[in-house]
């Protein structure tokens, strides 16, 4: 069914906004979130992972001057930060994966661990959620201020 959506022909809409033409684009930003044509997360992931990989690094370049928990306060302000702005909308996208290697890179930089070291208890150590525990997290959190605006099923 998939591809059936993907190989239709396309109709061109033209919008308008006081009198003028609107351009029609395959991607675009809106409040830090890219947007694309066809509602796919690809081309906000990869904007995110652009920018996590450079807080990554910096989390790593950090961690060989100072102490765990210089780090750990750097991965929070830094990455932590980047990562979770609008998971809400995009924590569950297929290629969620890709973030998560990202957020494996930043604690092996806090711990001083190798590629291929486990970090099954690192992530409890220092206190970080994975990518995809913050998602639902958010998601617990999202419901539970808005509860009252949800519909309840009638007696």
């Amino acid at each position: 069914m998939y591809d059936k959506i993907n190989t239709l022909q396309q109709v061109k809409t033209i919008v308008e906004l006081n009198n003028e033409e609107l351009d029609l684009v395959d991607t675009t930003i809106f409040l830090g979130i890219t947007l694309d044509a066809k509602l796919q997360w690809g081309p906000h992931i990869n904007n995110l992972a652009n920018r996590l990989s450079s807080a990554a690094y910096a989390v790593k370049k950090i961690r060989h001057m100072t102490k765990i928990e210089t780090a750990r306060l750097v991965y929070f302000s830094y990455f932590h930060s980047i990562m979770s702005y609008g998971i809400l909308l995009w924590g569950n996208a297929a290629d969620i994966d890709s973030i998560f290697v990202l957020q494996k890179m930043a604690v092996r930089a806090i711990h001083k661990k190798g590629p291929r070291e486990s970090l099954r208890d690192k992530f409890k150590e220092v206190k970080i959620m994975k990518v995809h525990s913050q998602c639902i997290f958010e998601n617990f959190i999202y419901v539970h201020k808005n509860i009252t605006k949800f519909k309840k099923k009638m007696d």
